[in-house]
């Protein structure tokens, strides 16, 4: 830990608004504008879908040619642009490769450590993905991931000397006109926004900001509206009031959540980009993603006093003493000023922290020597104060989904019962979600998506007949863009199902047995037939588990059965419903064909679908 000297000033609110500004060294920022992609006041969640886990590949680094992203690096910001070149001798494209592999090596890192990899440290070459391990053991497996591994300690930075701070800005003669900031009007200091959100009890807006950003006596935040970064402040109008003890700035923490009451407001899944203007389309980056950062990745911030401003990850996780409050930080070489507190800052188009403290005096010119410090949204280590460990489990940033498609199977097609659904999702990644839905009407199957934007599941409980088939993707509980274009396809009735209306369906189930498996199976599903629910989930499992559904009464065992399943060699029986749906008699008869393993309704469709 690192102590730090304070250095702040106040002047009086009614002073400050008479001068047409209150400003705040409070560093970082970013604001949402009222243009781009608004988010609608309530949505629809899939919170209550199953989930399959059908994505079992390990993430492994990729190629990150820089002329792979010179297209959408021309979707960049012109003010982003210059502050890249200006700060990092970075071209747009170059900026995007690196967010790239930043955003790789995270589920690279967590992949490695979940299969028990000791990670000692890790930083980016560029776009390599350097990892600190002790044992030669372990190297093969980080090469595998496509990484380097270096058996040599990580390399520790100190940030003993540096003089960070939260200061108040003075009051000065910004002239009234636009809007990128906020302001407390009782005590007098001026931050910036980060990231628009969501409550997770019931989806109101609520914007992510600095928890130093509030004092005793705040009861309410105005809005400042500007036509460029540090300039032109004027227009005041109420935004919000702080959420109930949310605000914190100590034991590692700097984040507080803002209530937007005022409906003038339109929250959207993006930072301010100041080269469009207040309320211009072009004026904003859409936000995809959250992610943590990674030592060496390059890192910009948008903030209301400076703008775009961009530099390097120094260092993560690092604890710093900022005016006796202790932060945990992410250490950059970024330039924030007086009114950035608070503000955004990103990884290509991922949210990665607040922007929180910074040594650069107000009224002085940031050097290459100054650095400044962001809270993180998440980090690798789950002990550290985040903004996820405080908010995680009542608020959630938004952002914007990608576009889904579904490739299997295609229109018009006809499929069996628990045929496989997949698809890809535009930028998509291990937080995004799937879910179906059939016939216009959200289903319980949903499926997880892969670290290259892959996802698949099973079409189960789903009739017979014609239906249509659409995928809607989620990040989070609320993020979530449009469904794909609907898709028909014809579901066949398993052989099973029709065998429960033969006019002996314990012997037709033991003939769709023997043409199924000539030979032999190990496991069976044993199932009393008189309900359709039930033998569809049977014969969905019996299919990924290569056996067959067998028919019986509830209270004996017919002959016919037990010499089907002697015939099969079977060693294990799934008795589906549980073990009630047989008389205790029937049961004992059941078991001398083998172990009975009792299962419900549920945990076979869970099984099925992963």
């Amino acid at each position: 830990m690192i102590a730090l000297s304070s250095l702040s000033s106040r002047v009086p609110a009614a002073r400050a608004l008479a001068l047409g500004v209150i400003a705040a060294l409070l560093v970082g920022g970013s604001q949402a504008t009222a243009s781009a992609s608004p988010l609608p006041a309530s949505v629809p969640t899939a919170s209550t879908v199953t989930v399959a886990a059908d994505a079992t590949d390990a993430p492994t680094m990729g190629d990150y040619s820089v002329k792979s992203f010179a297209a959408e690096a021309k979707t960049l910001p012109d003010d982003l642009l210059t502050a890249l070149d200006r700060d990092s001798d970075l071209t747009g494209a170059e900026y995007l490769a690196g967010a790239a592999a930043a955003t790789d090596a995270t589920s690279v890192l967590e992949s490695l450590a979940a299969d028990g990899i000791d990670i000692t440290g890790s930083h980016l070459d560029g776009t390599e993905l350097v990892v600190n391990v002790d044992s030669e053991a372990d190297v093969a497996a980080v090469e595998a991931a496509g990484a380097t591994a270096d058996l040599s300690a990580p390399v520790v930075p100190d940030f003993g000397d540096i003089d960070a701070k939260f200061v108040t800005d003075s009051a000065s003669d910004h002239e009234l006109s636009g809007g990128e900031a906020y302001l407390d009007r009782k005590v007098g200091f001026r931050c910036s926004l980060a990231f628009n959100g969501r409550a997770l009890s019931n989806g109101k807006v609520q914007t992510l900001t600095a928890g130093h950003c509030k004092e005793a006596k705040t009861t309410e935040y105005w809005f400042l509206a500007q036509s460029a970064a540090g300039e032109n402040f004027g227009y005041v109008r109420k935004l919000g009031v702080p959420v109930k003890d949310t605000f914190r700035n100590s034991g590692g923490y700097d984040a507080g959540l803002i209530a937007i009451t005022n409906s003038y407001y339109t929250a959207t899944p993006t930072v301010t980009a100041w080269n469009g203007g207040y309320n211009e389309a072009d004026g904003t980056l859409p936000v995809y993603d959250r992610t943590p950062a990674v030592q060496g990745a390059a890192i910009c911030k948008s903030g209301a006093t400076t703008g775009w401003t961009c530099g390097q990850v120094l260092a993560t996780d690092y604890a710093v003493s900022v005016e006796g409050s202790v932060v945990n930080s992410i250490v950059t070489n970024v330039c924030t000023k007086g009114g950035d507190s608070g503000g955004a800052a990103l990884t290509g188009n991922s949210a990665v922290g607040v922007v929180s403290w910074g040594t650069v005096e107000n009224d002085a010119v940031c050097t290459e020597d100054d650095i400044a410090g962001f809270f993180p949204l998440i980090s690798n280590n789950s002990s550290k104060a985040t903004v996820t460990k405080r908010f995680g489990k009542i608020w959630e940033p938004s952002v914007e989904v990608g576009a889904v498609s579904v490739s299997s199977p295609t229109t018009g097609a006809t499929v069996d019962y628990a045929a496989t659904v997949s698809g890809s999702l535009e930028r998509g990644n291990t937080r995004n979600s799937v879910a179906i839905y059939v016939d216009g009407k959200l289903t319980s199957l949903k499926a997880k998506v892969t670290s290259g934007g892959t996802w698949s599941t099973k079409l189960i409980g789903v009739a017979a007949g014609t239906h249509t088939v659409q995928a809607r993707p989620y990040w989070g509980k609320y993020s979530r863009s449009a469904a794909s274009p609907a898709i028909t396809v014809n579901v066949t009735k398993p052989a099973i199902v029709q065998a429960m209306s033969a006019p002996n369906k314990y012997t037709a189930s033991v003939e769709i047995s023997k043409q199924s498996f000539p030979s032999t199976a190990t496991y069976a599903f044993i199932t009393t037939g008189s309900s359709g629910s039930v033998v569809y989930a049977a014969a969905a499992a019996a299919q990924k588990r290569g056996a067959p559904v067998l028919f019986v009464p509830k209270n004996t065992i017919p002959s016919v059965i037990s010499k089907e399943l002697k015939r099969l060699g079977v060693s294990r029986i799934y008795l589906v419903g549980g073990s009630s749906v047989l008389t205790p008699a029937a049961l004992k008869s059941l078991k001398k064909n083998g172990t009975v393993t009792a299962i419900t309704t549920a945990k076979l469709n869970a099984y099925t679908l992963g």
